[in-house]
């Protein structure tokens, strides 16, 4: 178990590096970029795109400090990473240019599994199984850039290690993308680079919760505390977290809610955050920037847009940084 004390410093760290009025202007820069895009004026849809990414990734942070209601920013960085992957797709072999960041780090790592535990499952595997199909089809020749070589006599040192720089990526793979398409490229990941995250891919859909909790929790501990650790002296650790994890606990929701959506009971485990979200289903959310934005993108693709079951109509409000409820 880690230190709350020391959690909690962490998460106040996380809160000093972030800088409210920069990320106001960055919001209305980002806006700009949509309502040129939407009005014509844009010469192609890349800043938009650029848009979509920027805020649900690197301000993120900033919308999630600033939130009344953190279930619903969530559901709305959780919506506009899931269009801009969607655009991804849809673009595939065409000549629309949007600007973004897809790739295995960013789709495994984090979207799936913030996907996962927004209860967007049948989403969540269609981009699982996309990263080993579509995407790396495409990205042949750099596969082993990104995604690693499984060629262990190539590693130099740990770095070159995919499975222990990807661990949370290469859970998501094992426990959502069928073995036979990712282990047709030779990879065979192993305990001793997964760490928990090998344990908990073993157990995380056992029906006995006592027999998932100590895995789970492991995974917890080991994501929070490379959080507020380095593994050298430049600052670079080994293995990739996500520091959004000290905002909220999607490593330990997306497991519950899979379990859930399988008939089983969620597992209890400590997350070291004052108040974390309930295992429930997130809306898919709507407001008046990227949603039009999204649907235009749709139709120059001529592609159908995607259509939730439950959807709420919400803004961005850029001055105070709040997602409210329209």
């Amino acid at each position: 178990m880690l230190s709350q004390e020391r959690v909690n410093q962490q998460i106040a760290e996380l809160r000093k590096r972030c800088d409210a009025p920069k990320a106001k202007d960055e919001v209305s820069h980002r806006f700009e970029k949509i309502r040129r895009y939407l009005h014509g004026e844009a010469p192609n849809a890349i800043g938009a795109g650029q848009a979509f990414d920027a805020v649900s990734q690197a301000l993120r942070f900033d919308l999630a400090l600033a939130a009344t209601d953190l279930s619903l920013t969530i559901a709305y960085i959780d919506t506009l990473a899931l269009m801009i992957s969607d655009l991804v797709i849809k673009k595939r072999g065409g000549a629309l240019k949007i600007g973004n960041n897809y790739g295995m780090s960013r789709v495994l790592g984090m979207s799936v599994p913030s996907w996962q535990a927004a209860g967007w499952e049948d989403m969540a595997r269609r981009f699982a199984f996309d990263i080993w199909t579509g995407y790396r089809a495409e990205n042949t020749e750099q596969a082993t850039v990104l995604f690693g070589s499984p060629d262990r006599t190539s590693w130099v040192n740990d770095h070159d290690n995919p499975y222990l720089v990807q661990k949370a990526a290469w859970f998501t793979t094992m426990t959502t993308v069928d073995p036979e398409i990712w282990r047709h490229y030779g990879y065979d990941p192993d305990a001793d680079s997964l760490g928990p995250y090998w344990m908990l891919a073993q157990v995380w859909d056992d029906p006995e919760p006592a027999k998932v909790r100590n895995a789970l929790q492991a995974v917890r501990d080991m994501n929070l505390g490379t959080t507020f650790i380095k593994d050298n002296p430049e600052g670079q650790r080994v293995y990739l977290v996500d520091e959004f994890l000290l905002l909220d606990d999607y490593d330990i929701r997306s497991v519950n809610m899979r379990r859930i959506a399988k008939g089983l009971a969620p597992v209890e485990v400590e997350s070291y955050l004052s108040d974390p979200l309930p295992n429930a289903v997130l809306p898919f959310t709507r407001d008046d920037i990227f949603w039009p934005a999204y649907l235009k993108m749709c139709d120059e693709l001529a592609a159908a847009p995607i259509r939730p079951d439950s959807t709420v109509e919400v803004r961005l409000d850029p001055e105070t940084l709040r997602v409210e409820r329209v």
